[in-house]
């Protein structure tokens, strides 16, 4: 009997000794009753401005007050109270949660529209289409809606029952039903002006920053309570334009859509033949008059055909004409760049399959000149460049060597003069005098053991 008595006793200490041990590792971190900075209200805490994105004690990430935290805070919540704590009372969180309560968040802020406000002043005519957008939202609070307490007398089985049905909320139903008929839903009309049915402007105009992106700063009306950024239940994914990361809730950006620098596959990611830095700076908003325009003020931004609209700033323009780049008659979605000065004016290849080798292809860019930036600004002119390039037909790196050519080839792009010294990249064996001015070669094509002036 002893011996059963001293079992019992060791088996039920083993889990007390194991949680004791288990207790002794942790690190001894305990979360503050009250954080330490007090917000302003109305303040969206960033954690991570001053915390680590994650650290051995807490996820600081996943309480940055970001837009969609209201949204998606609930698992957060539900698993680090005493954090939630340090700055909200449970009278905070009852503004939305509390259902069990006489006075309900529907009676207390029965003026509220935003999406998320649970049961606002005139739900009882709106729910129908949030339960069907998004029936789990109802499932969260109430379960089944033909069994749980609140929901039965609408929607329970007992409706089958003619003898029981209430005439009055069975009228409400049906003309609820011809209400949503009319209205055809949110985007019942692609210019439309916000009404009850549908939270913002509708059609091609909210695309506009001065709409869309607008409002997403402000969060009214909130976004991702409609649009989630990893898929909502509402059209569009925010993802579909956002391509490059998630949107930055600040005017002027362009790295969430484009990348910083392009560096996808596809459009409008991809980088096409001038990966960075060789890139031109991008030409800023032109405005809707320009015949290219980006035009990010515009509609003209955000069309879908292939290629995309192209300005260039007026510095790269040829000294032929304005830079532009018309699409391919033959074949729309690609197209060449003309009267570039980059490229000494010529019609470049097409810019996403073409290509110039450019330490061969010199005469793609430069047009062999009769005189100081004629006819082109980057065109080669002095001393005997006509007899050797025009009529002996000298490729050009016969005597200008490609690798000094390297560090200084592409830089001062956007200005109409040459920044670098042509002469500073002859090739070694020429025995080029750049104070003289004079060649001095023993090559057996040249003329060997002569000086020459250039």
């Amino acid at each position: 009997m002893l011996k059963k008595l001293v079992f019992l006793v060791v088996v039920a200490a083993a889990p007390l000794t194991f949680l004791m041990a288990c207790a002794s590792l942790k690190s001894g971190f305990e979360v503050p009753t009250k954080h330490p900075y007090e917000f302003a209200k109305g303040q969206r805490p960033t954690c991570t401005e001053c915390h680590e994105a994650r650290d051995k004690n807490l996820d600081y990430q996943l309480f940055n007050h970001n837009p969609s935290f209201v949204a998606n805070h609930r698992m957060v919540a539900y698993s680090q109270q005493r954090v939630c704590a340090m700055c909200h009372a449970t009278s905070f969180c009852n503004d939305c949660h509390a259902g069990r309560v006489e006075l309900k968040p529907s009676i207390k802020d029965q003026t509220e529209n935003y999406r998320w406000m649970p049961h606002r002043g005139d739900y009882l005519s709106r729910h129908r289409i949030d339960g069907r957008l998004d029936p789990t939202s109802c499932f969260r609070c109430h379960g089944n809606p033909k069994s749980a307490e609140t929901c039965a007398p609408c929607h329970g089985e007992y409706l089958m029952d003619i003898r029981r049905i209430d005439m009055h909320k069975l009228a409400a139903i049906f003309f609820l039903f011809f209400l949503v008929s009319l209205t055809g839903g949110c985007a019942n009309d692609n210019s439309s002006a916000p009404n009850d049915n549908q939270p913002h402007l509708m059609g091609a105009q909210w695309l506009l920053p001065s709409e869309h992106a607008a409002a997403a700063i402000d969060d009214s009306p909130p976004c991702f309570s409609c649009h989630q950024e990893g898929g909502g239940t509402i059209s569009p994914d925010c993802r579909q334009c956002h391509t490059a990361g998630p949107p930055k809730f600040v005017l002027g950006t362009c790295d969430s859509s484009h990348g910083a620098p392009p560096d996808g596959q596809t459009r409008p990611t991809r980088p096409g033949p001038h990966p960075p830095p060789t890139a031109p700076p991008p030409a800023p908003d032109a405005g809707p008059t320009s015949p290219h325009a980006p035009g990010t003020g515009t509609l003209n931004h955000y069309d879908t055909s292939a290629p995309a609209d192209v300005a260039f700033l007026s510095a790269y323009n040829a000294k032929s004409g304005p830079a532009n780049f018309p699409p391919d008659a033959a074949n729309p979605g690609t197209g060449t760049c003309s009267n570039v000065s980059c490229h000494g004016g010529q019609q470049t290849p097409d810019w996403l399959t073409g290509q110039i080798d450019v330490d061969r292809d010199c005469t793609k860019c430069h047009q062999l000149g009769t005189a100081p930036q004629t006819p082109q600004y980057n065109s080669p002119y002095s001393g005997q460049h006509q007899f050797h390039a025009g009529t002996l037909g000298f490729a050009c790196f016969i005597c200008h060597d490609f690798v000094k050519l390297q560090s200084g080839h592409f830089i001062g792009l956007d200005t109409p003069q040459f920044e670098g010294d042509p002469g500073a990249t002859i090739q070694d064996f020429i025995g080029y005098d750049p104070q003289a001015m004079t060649c001095t070669t023993n090559n057996a094509a040249c003329h060997a053991g002569e000086t020459r002036s250039w």
